[in-house]
């Protein structure tokens, strides 16, 4: 918590106005600087690593100040904050979405589920009495908020799923349309083969033998043809790039800026530039 609380005032124009405001002012500002003084402000969010999460939640050894967490939906479920007596929810979310136009992903604030809001209503009431506030009326958030939150794999670009899956040693899990096609909300064959042809493209993964041959024959023997599902299993395999891309414990784009790098001798200054790519930006400035 800060010591100082910023007000905005209009003023007039007139002198006494103005000294008898700023008297005003003043004993505002002292108000709000006790008042403030009482809490102890820390914020939550999936960035922290894991000592700072740690300390974040640990007490603060007799110091008698209300704590307040501004958290993300990392409080929903990630992390177990303890005697929480009262929980304020937006109803509010922070989205991840592919956009197969612009063939990136971008991030959208959407309403929340009610699900989603269920977990936050949780968060209070297990260990002590605790309340629960949510600054939307009960009548909006039964007709107008999702009843579930929209699975990742129809949001997702598949592309990271897909290599992944590729690597797998085991039968059951090594084919990527096999495996997605056992979800509950199996995502668009469509966006898969978009993934699929993409990892291609990167060379993180090359058609099999007995696709190229296919492709080959369909197109006359001459080459250059192409598969049409490159969802359908046995059709697509992984290369050692695409295993090296996978190993690394950033993201797809950033693993591949990351071996670019190393293979023009600057693999110091590509794994800088990778990590800071896979940073998630602070939600919140404390």
């Amino acid at each position: 918590a800060t010591a100082n609380a910023e007000v905005l005032s209009t003023l007039d124009d007139d002198d006494d106005d103005d000294d008898a405001e700023d008297e005003e002012e003043a004993e505002r500002e002292r108000r709000d600087a006790a008042e403030c003084a009482r809490f102890e402000v820390t914020v939550l969010h999936s960035s922290l690593d894991v000592e700072d999460l740690t300390s974040a939640l640990e007490g603060r050894g007799g110091r008698r100040k209300r704590r307040v967490f501004l958290a993300t939906t990392i409080a929903e479920s990630s992390i177990t904050i303890p005697d929480v007596a009262v929980v304020i929810d937006l109803a509010r979310t922070n989205r991840v979405f592919w956009d197969p136009s612009r063939r990136n992903t971008f991030a959208q604030i959407e309403w929340a589920s009610r699900d989603s809001c269920l977990q936050r209503r949780g968060r209070t009431g297990r260990t002590c009495p605790g309340t629960f506030f949510q600054l939307v009326p009960a009548s909006f958030a039964q007709a107008q908020l999702p009843e579930f939150e929209p699975p990742y794999l129809l949001r997702c670009s598949l592309r990271e799923e897909a290599l992944t899956s590729l690597c797998s040693a085991s039968r059951a899990t090594c084919t990527p349309a096999s495996l997605l096609a056992a979800c509950l909300d199996p995502p668009n064959p469509g966006r898969l083969s978009d993934a699929l042809d993409a990892l291609l493209t990167i060379r993180a993964a090359r058609l099999t033998v007995a696709s190229s041959s296919s492709s080959s024959s369909s197109s006359g023997g001459g080459g250059g043809g192409s598969i049409e599902n490159l969802a359908a299993p046995g059709t697509v395999e992984v290369t050692a790039l695409g295993r090296l891309l996978d190993s690394l414990p950033v993201s797809l784009e950033a693993a591949r800026f990351a071996v670019t790098a190393a293979r023009h001798g600057l693999l110091r200054e590509g794994a800088i530039v990778a990590s800071l790519m896979s940073t998630t930006p602070l939600p919140i400035e404390a």
